[in-house]
């Protein structure tokens, strides 16, 4: 067989069977997604038995005043977010996770600092709801998108300290922007479940489907830094590793999207005063609502230490 024909035949292979799929790939998980809203998750397994806690969460902040504001991203994104003013000097900033909704990933949360007097400033990420962007970059420039809300939250009347509580995806973007946030603006950082890094995430979600993820995943990073400018192998824990800002991790047990021992991995390399919270048989997301009594007195107490 002619040389040029075998490789002609391996390359058609290999873009077939590889290339292709990775530029589906990297098209479909980078790409503006349909969010999944509380009420739609309520009818899951998953939160169907924190259902009625949530709506009823859901509700009670609903019923409070809020504004809707806006911010531009460094490369021009429009972006948007819920205040919820409650004229106090303390303010927590919620970052929601890959294709959900603030109220879907922190009514539970947000009621309970409501409830402490804290102001809230729920956070629609990039390429979600109203917020612009054609595109998510899974925490790497959304770490960005977090410092500009920080420094429009520091500048509102009265706010004296910030803390940043990041969930999933939200988590990760919290973390990579742990060591450029200011620590006398920023008193805490709250990770729960976050990933390590998107590359890390692409390949366990592989490998749980039974993808070969070997040649897959690499040409997915390799896109990424083509298309996007974007290395998805960075590890948070570059950021964590240096940082000062106390930090309290909350991840379950039962969590079958980012690993548990993934969280403990985290936990380990960061460097500042931290605390891990297990919340045991949890899912993905439902750490704090799981268990919530509890996590509530260790989140507080650490908050209190922390200021």
């Amino acid at each position: 067989m002619p040389i040029l024909l075998v490789i002609g035949i391996l390359l058609a292979v290999f873009v077939i069977f590889f290339l292709g799929p990775a530029i589906v790939a990297t098209a479909t998980v980078f790409a503006r997604g349909t969010e999944v809203r509380l009420d739609a998750a309520c009818a899951s397994a998953q939160f169907a038995p924190y259902a009625e806690r949530l709506k009823a969460a859901r509700d009670r902040l609903q019923a409070r005043r809020s504004v809707r504001v806006k911010i531009e991203a460094p490369d021009g994104v429009s972006l948007r977010a819920d205040y919820f003013d409650l004229r106090a000097e303390k303010t927590v900033i919620f970052v929601h996770g890959y294709r959900a909704e603030p109220m879907l990933n922190f009514a539970a949360q947000a009621d309970c600092f409501a409830e402490r007097g804290w102001n809230l400033l729920l956070v629609t990420q990039r390429a979600h709801g109203d917020s612009g962007g054609k595109r998510s970059y899974l925490g790497i420039k959304e770490q960005y998108d977090l410092l500009g809300w920080v420094d429009w939250a520091r500048l509102q009347p009265s706010v004296r300290k910030i803390a940043v509580y990041g969930i999933s995806m939200g988590a990760t973007t919290a973390a990579y922007a742990a060591d450029k946030l200011d620590p006398d603006a920023v008193r805490a950082l709250i990770l729960d479940c976050g990933f390590p890094s998107p590359y890390r995430q692409i390949r366990y979600d592989c490998i749980k489907r039974r993808i070969p993820w070997r040649l897959l995943v690499p040409l997915i990073r390799l896109l990424a830094k083509l298309c996007y400018g974007i290395d998805i192998k960075t590890p948070i824990t570059d950021a964590l590793s240096v940082t000062t800002i106390p930090t309290f991790f909350l991840h379950g047990t039962d969590d079958k999207t980012v690993p548990y021992e993934d969280g403990r991995a985290i936990y380990e390399a960061c460097a500042a005063p931290k605390r891990f919270f297990t919340a045991e048989g949890a899912p993905h997301v439902l750490a704090f609502v799981s268990d919530q009594s509890r996590a509530e007195t260790e989140l507080f107490s650490f908050l209190a230490a922390s200021e």
